[in-house]
């Protein structure tokens, strides 16, 4: 097992991860289900089924979901020292096309910035039960359908 998982490390060695000439994009994603397991995988098929690569599936104790939820983008929006802007609209309505052209616009900054490939979008969707609780009339807040906010 060794020897194999050592002749693995040395071919990425001449492959030069990562790619330095096409330095494609990436999607990242990390899914977190608040139940059990069961519902979980039955809710998540889907991704599952396009057959994506999943470095990790694992159940998550309550007291570690924010620093495990979002890929560990915690510990880096809260370095100390460091000048970050946070731009946080709020999502009613989920569109293929806005995702792909955000995704388009983002290869294109990494293209023409190459200081700021460690730049992200986050988006986090989330349950709005208990927003949905209060009275409308007890709130200012127009947004109060949105489930999603991208950082």
């Amino acid at each position: 097992m060794s020897s194999a998982y050592f002749r693995t490390l040395e071919s990425y060695h001449a492959k030069r991860l990562p790619d330095a000439d096409s330095s494609p994009t990436r999607v990242s994603a990390g899914w977190t289900y608040f139940g059990s397991r069961e519902e979980g995988l039955e809710a998540l098929a889907p991704i599952f089924e396009l057959g994506v690569p999943a470095s990790s599936l694992c159940m998550v104790p309550w007291n570690e979901i924010r620093a495990t939820v979002g890929g560990g983008t915690d510990r880096l929006i809260c370095q100390g020292n460091t000048i970050r802007n946070f731009y946080r609209p709020n999502f009613k309505n989920y569109s293929t096309s806005t995702y792909e052209k955000t995704f388009a616009r983002m290869e294109k900054f990494y293209a023409n910035n190459a200081g700021g490939r460690n730049s992200v979008v986050n988006i986090e969707f989330f349950p709005n039960h208990a927003m949905a609780a209060v009275p409308l009339n007890e709130t200012a807040f127009p947004w109060r359908d949105s489930t999603a906010y991208a950082i």
